[in-house]
């Protein structure tokens, strides 16, 4: 950024005229007011300053890791509770899967059994976006796969919520990516549920 913004402005200040001026010219351009350039060029050298004193700062006295990192790492896994089922939910059971060797933590929600259906329901895995946890408002999306007689596996990413991992709430869109992949093959195998559905 820095030297987009200083190139230019230091090229038009050694730029020559291309006339020549003459007495007039030279005594009113040395009454005359700084330029736009001129200010611009000194406001770019005031910024380099700073950057170049805060770096060396920083060498001077650099973050203590012990400080910035600590509080993530030891913070424990939230104790997340069992919601209580409602509405069209049957059950809501706590459950632990395994990614990557990090235990995730997870809820399996149940609808109501019905007589007629002669297998288990479906089970849709359910899992954030990105820097969240499933008691933050996923319960409510559950109720309506479960009237829909859908079951559903609401996870914590590894280092979210219930799960294990640190430090904590550490996003890692691939790591996400793998904790769903584990998490739709360990409920695959649950007998509450069509693991091929």
């Amino acid at each position: 950024i820095f030297f987009r913004l200083c190139s230019p402005l230091h090229k038009m200040r050694q730029r020559k005229p291309v006339d020549s001026p003459g007495p007039t010219d030279s005594a009113s351009s040395a009454d005359s007011k700084p330029t736009a350039a001129g200010k611009s060029f000194g406001t770019c050298k005031f910024l380099i300053l700073v950057t170049v004193s805060l770096f060396v700062l920083n060498i001077a006295m650099p973050l203590d890791p012990v400080i910035t990192t600590e509080p993530l790492i030891h913070t424990p896994p939230q104790d997340s509770q069992v919601p209580l089922a409602s509405g069209a939910v049957h059950s809501i059971t706590e459950d632990w899967f395994l990614s990557e060797g990090v235990r995730c933590h997870a809820w399996l929600v149940l609808p109501p059994p019905v007589v007629e259906r002669a297998t288990p329901p479906p089970v849709v895995v359910m899992a954030f976006g990105i820097a969240a946890q499933k008691d933050m408002g996923f319960l409510r999306y559950a109720e309506e796969f479960a009237a829909a007689g859908l079951a559903s596996y609401l996870i914590d990413y590894r280092t979210f919520g219930g799960s294990d991992g640190a430090p904590r709430n550490s996003v890692d869109p691939p790591a996400h990516v793998a904790d769903i992949v584990a998490a739709a093959r360990h409920v695959a195998n649950d007998a509450r549920v069509d693991g091929a559905r």
